[in-house]
């Protein structure tokens, strides 16, 4: 059940008249928590829908501000999340993709693309792409965790390894 804040924000529209990038901005953001609110709800296809607007609108409008490029990222990772669960599992490794040509070092990009192949059962690629996100951030407690998970399916990691030791 939404909450009464929810539907408010739901009800919203974009701004069609665009004076500048603070217009654009708010409506970034506006669609983004529309698409945070739908993906919490489970509604994984409308959250997709709303996640493919906040990318459209950056591209197409407001490729100019800093603010963009982390827009852009959120959206990339969270259309790949909603894939998943969707298991629409290709999908979400290409979007992880354009992520990784924003910033190659985009952990959260790196993670969701090897929870994509771990699911389907491409347990040493995402081993790689695990690896590479632990040397990015070795502090990371869900790098560890899923890195973990990997080598032990892998049968790789004992059970009092330096990875798992620290979360």
């Amino acid at each position: 059940m939404r909450t009464t804040n929810e539907l408010a924000i739901l009800d919203q529209k974009p701004q069609i008249t665009i004076v500048n990038d603070g217009d654009l901005a708010l409506n970034v953001k506006m669609i983004n928590e529309q698409a945070v609110i739908y993906f919490h709800h489970e509604d994984f296809n409308l959250a997709i829908k709303k996640y493919n607007d906040v990318k459209l609108w950056i591209t197409r409008f407001y490729t100019s501000s800093k603010d963009a490029k982390k827009f852009l990222l959120a959206a990339y990772t969270n259309l790949a999340l909603a894939h998943i669960k969707l298991e629409m599992y290709d999908e979400a490794i290409n979007l992880c993709n354009q992520a990784l040509k924003i910033n190659p070092k985009h952990v959260k990009a790196l993670l969701r693309k090897a929870l994509a192949y771990s699911f389907q059962e491409n347990h040493s690629i995402a081993k790689e792409i695990l690896s590479q996100a632990f040397i990015l951030e070795p502090k990371n407690k869900t790098v560890r965790k899923a890195l973990h998970q990997v080598c032990h399916t892998l049968n790789l990691c004992p059970k009092n390894d330096q990875i798992y030791a620290h979360y």
